[in-house]
C-alpha cells in the first residue's frame, strides 16, 4: 500500500472490531471513507476479521461496511485445489524457514487443524486479492494485539516483517490499537516486537 497512513486506518478499523468496541465502527469508516481508502481493501479487512474473531465480529463489520460502501462484489469461487497452493505458497512466506517445523508441529497436534490453517487461513482468507500478504499481516497484528493471542502475535509480528514491513511500520499499527485495546496487551506486544 503506498500510503502507509490508509493501512493504519485498516488496523484501527480491525482493532476497534476486535476489541468490540463496535460504537467506534461507523465513525472509522465514515473517517475512511472521506480519506478515500480503497473500499475494496475495507472489504477485505472485514473479512479478515473472520480467522480470529469468528463470524460474529465479521458481521458486525460487513453490515456496517455495507452502510457506507456500496460496491459491487463478486463471490470467489470455492476450488480446494487453488487454496491448498495458494495457502502453501503464503503460508511459507510468512513462516520461511520455520514453515516445515510449523507443519509438522501442527500434523502432530491437530492433522485437521493443519489442512484448515492452509486452505482456509492461508489460501481461502489470506490469498483473497486487493489486500496484499504484506498488509494481510499487518491486519493480523492489529487483531492478535486487541485480542493478545502472544504466541500468534509473535509468530506474525515475525511474518509481517518476513513479508517486507518494517519494525517502525508495525509498531505504528501496535499503537494503532492503543484506543481499543488494554495498555497491558499495547505494552506486552512492544515487546514482542523487540524480539524479533
Amino acid at each position: 500500500m503506498k500510503n502507509s497512513t490508509a493501512i493504519l486506518d485498516l488496523c484501527e478499523l480491525v482493532s476497534c472490531i476486535a476489541g468490540k468496541k463496535t460504537i467506534y465502527i461507523d465513525e472509522i469508516l465514515q473517517k475512511m471513507k472521506n480519506k478515500r481508502v480503497n473500499p475494496y481493501k475495507i472489504y477485505e479487512s472485514m473479512l479478515q476479521i473472520y480467522l480470529f474473531c469468528g463470524f460474529p465480529a465479521t458481521i458486525i463489520g460487513i453490515q456496517a461496511f455495507s452502510k457506507h460502501f456500496k460496491i459491487s462484489i463478486s463471490k470467489e469461487s470455492y476450488n480446494l485445489k487453488i487454496f491448498k497452493a495458494r495457502g502453501k505458497l503464503n503460508c511459507k512466506e510468512v513462516y520461511q524457514s520455520n514453515y516445515e517445523k510449523l507443519i509438522h508441529n501442527f500434523d502432530k497436534m491437530s492433522p485437521d487443524l493443519a489442512e484448515w490453517m492452509i486452505v482456509e487461513g492461508y489460501g481461502k482468507v489470506l490469498g483473497r486479492k486487493n489486500l496484499s500478504l504484506k498488509e494481510r499481516e499487518l491486519v493480523n497484528v492489529a487483531i492478535l494485539c486487541t485480542n493478545y493471542y502472544e504466541h500468534q502475535l509473535f509468530s506474525h509480528l515475525k511474518g509481517s516483517m518476513n513479508t517486507g514491513n518494517n519494525k517502525d511500520l508495525i509498531e505504528k499499527v501496535i499503537m494503532k490499537t492503543t484506543k481499543f485495546n488494554l495498555k497491558s496487551n499495547v505494552k506486552n506486544a512492544l515487546k514482542l516486537l523487540k524480539k524479533c
